[in-house]
């Protein structure tokens, strides 16, 4: 039943799945230059998340998550 319901969908629906970003990436690129406009959310976040931990994290994790990320962004570099 599934398969005839993937059918039915068409090649778009076929290319969601394999790309589940897809809709993340257009909400994104849609923002244009309004995305900086997010950086206070996030940063309230993470503030929020670190006052709601009970025990102080590792020295390391910073530097590891860091790193983690630089790496990430150096590998996608190139993709649009």
């Amino acid at each position: 039943m599934a398969e005839l319901s993937a059918a039915d969908e068409g090649f778009a629906a076929s290319q969601e799945r394999r790309n589940p970003f897809r809709r993340v990436a257009a909400a994104v690129a849609a923002e244009g230059d309004r995305r900086i406009l997010w950086l206070p959310v996030f940063f309230g976040g993470g503030i929020a998340l670190y006052f709601a931990l009970t025990v102080e994290p590792p020295l390391w994790l910073g530097p590891a998550v860091a790193g983690a990320a630089a790496g990430t962004a150096w590998l996608l570099r190139r993709r649009p």
